[in-house]
């Protein structure tokens, strides 16, 4: 919200968006306070259904009103899956309290409890955005104001994975879905499904970020990827997968939302939406595009980064749990986000600046300040991962869980954990080792000269700029025909 002060600060109706922001707010943090079926479902519809449509909707466009709309009744749609789930459930059990729901509901018949557990386990999938349904249909539009995307990506779609584990344990825990369909290698039918759900989305998504042009969509389809790992993790079920999706939800919150403060400062000072359009922000905005490097190679999850933390005990669990297609999905996965964060790093903030880049400078404060303070919350998590991993411990303790072996400066769980501090000081050690070597070619004068263009004269420094779908030409056309994706620069490319 701080950072909507400075990008909204010449636009209209600015109380009317501030108020729908806030009532969005209130009504996640009311839906996680809820101690009974009904509060749970009010604060839920609170939270994205009127409130959100007017945030989505604020620049009044055709499009964004039209997209918005799209948006909002998608939303209903999941609401109403939900709303008849729940109906079912506390009519079977005669309560509409969480703490009394699932002991009611473990002395009924597999039958009757099924299709009420069904119907609200597919409308929180639909919320964090996960296939088969059409993601585009349900991830937050392009057309919003930055920070209300940032605000949705980095917490409002997480609703969903919360719910899944929330009301996973709330109805029983793994003694009441198997008895709902079985187990598969010790993992009930119902989760099982919904892993595979996230495997997909992983990779669809993933891949669909890593060909995009236009700065926003970019990190819409990386926030579904994303998503589709803390649902992963947590819906395996084991210790170790609950921890690191919990932790992935922690880290995706700070770095994603640091990437869209990223984006909304590029846009609002670059004046474009399409990454061709950038280039050469980095000697404009330097302090902006440490940020971004910071946040999109954890997110990528590059160690010791703390994206990696998280991802790495995804991995181990899916890995120790027998479910080995599915670690390699999420490896798989991570390769297609560093690809597109480097595609943005390229296109955005080196090369031969634009025109428009020529005319930037670095973001006001009240955009810089939010960034670094998400920055410097991702370093800190990222050497001393015990300063979630001892909280997770204890919530996996309250849920009835195994909790995880965690320790404030220890290494991670897991087989073979290992420290990020240690990694850190290590690197550190080593670089500084190697710190004269690499000032030898300080002394060398750095001659700065213009692009040789052959003896072509009529070809400007802007246009000699590789496209972005000349970045990974080869790739990316194998990508677009295998997702029956439009060609660069159409349609579906652009904000």
């Amino acid at each position: 919200m701080l950072h909507s002060t400075a990008y909204l600060a010449d636009s209209h109706r600015q109380g009317r968006f501030f108020a729908a922001f806030t009532v969005m707010i209130a009504g996640l943090i009311g839906m996680t306070q809820a101690k009974d079926v009904f509060s749970f479902f009010a604060f839920w519809e609170l939270m994205s259904s009127w409130a959100l449509w007017g945030a989505i909707s604020h620049e009044e466009t055709a499009a964004a009103r039209r997209e918005g709309f799209k948006y909002f009744i998608f939303n209903t749609v999941g609401a109403s899956f939900m709303f008849l789930g729940l109906a079912m459930i506390a009519a079977r059990a005669g309560t509409f309290e969480f703490a009394a729901l699932g002991a009611a509901l473990r002395s009924l018949p597999p039958a009757i409890v099924a299709p009420g557990v069904v119907l609200v386990f597919l409308g929180l999938v639909m919320k964090a955005a996960m296939l088969p349904v059409r993601i585009d249909y349900q991830m937050h539009p392009a057309l919003a104001p930055t920070p209300v995307s940032g605000y949705i990506s980095a917490v409002l779609l997480k609703s969903g994975p919360w719910g899944v584990l929330k009301l996973y344990v709330l109805f029983g825990g793994a003694a009441l879905f198997a008895k709902l369909g079985g187990t598969v290698d010790g993992q009930p039918v119902i989760l099982y499904v919904i892993s595979i759900i996230a495997a997909v989305t992983i990779l669809y998504a993933g891949a669909m970020a890593a060909i995009q042009n236009g700065v926003k969509l970019l990190l819409i389809y990386s926030t579904v990827c994303q998503l589709g790992y803390v649902l992963l993790g947590v819906s395996l079920g084991t210790s170790l997968g609950v921890a690191g999706g919990l932790m992935h939800f922690v880290n995706h919150m700070m770095l994603k939302d640091a990437l869209f403060l990223v984006a909304g400062a590029v846009m609002m000072r670059g004046h474009a939406t399409m990454l061709d359009e950038l280039g050469g922000l980095g000697r404009r905005m330097p302090f902006t595009f440490a940020v971004f490097l910071l946040s999109g190679l954890s997110l990528a999850g590059v160690p010791p980064l703390n994206g990696f933390s998280s991802k790495w005990l995804i991995f181990v669990a899916a890995f120790q749990s027998g479910h080995w297609a599915l670690g390699a999905a999420a490896m798989i996965g991570s390769v297609f986000t560093l690809a597109a964060v480097m595609k943005f790093a390229h296109a955005g903030f080196m090369g031969a600046p634009t025109a428009k880049a020529l005319a930037a400078r670095e973001a006001p404060a009240a955009m810089l300040i939010p960034m670094g303070a998400l920055a410097t919350a991702s370093v800190v998590f990222g050497l001393l991962p015990g300063l979630l991993l001892v909280p997770i411990a204890a919530i996996e303790r309250e849920l009835g869980l195994e909790p995880i072996a965690a320790s404030l400066f220890g290494p991670l769980p897991g087989l073979d954990g290992w420290s990020p501090l240690l990694v850190t000081a290590l690197a550190l050690l080593v670089g500084l080792l190697l710190l004269p070597w690499l000032r030898l070619g300080r002394s060398a004068q750095v001659v700065r000269g213009d692009l040789h263009l052959c003896g072509v004269v009529d070809i400007g420094s802007e246009d000699s700029r590789a496209a972005t779908a000349r970045l990974y030409e080869t790739p990316d056309a194998v990508l677009r025909r295998a997702l029956f994706a439009p060609e660069s620069g159409r349609e579906g490319d652009k904000a």
